[in-house]
């Protein structure tokens, strides 16, 4: 008679969802998929990855952000951290 209530304990443990890993996990790969574009914009600038089409698709709501206002310093000057000559230090491309 004492198994039921721990099955019943056990199911009630199963049932719980851990919102902080379910809000953490995907700002992190949004974060993530942002940080990205730096290094691949450094390889396609130096030519060692071509922009292809899918790159380009890949990363453009990044590059669309980078057009708005709140978020054109930001990008700018990370972009800059990555490829020098093709932003300036105030994050506007040369």
């Amino acid at each position: 008679m004492d198994a039921q209530p721990e099955t019943a304990a056990l199911t009630e443990e199963k049932k719980t969802i851990n919102w902080w890993a379910f809000l953490f996990w995907p700002f992190v790969i949004l974060l993530l998929y942002v940080l990205s574009e730096g290094p691949v914009l450094m390889m396609v600038h130096q030519r060692k990855v071509p922009p292809t089409r899918f790159v380009v698709w890949f990363y453009d709501p990044i590059r669309w952000a980078y057009g708005e206002p709140p978020f054109h310093k930001a990008l700018g000057c990370y972009f800059h951290l990555w490829a020098p000559n093709k932003f300036d230090e105030h994050g506007n491309e040369r």
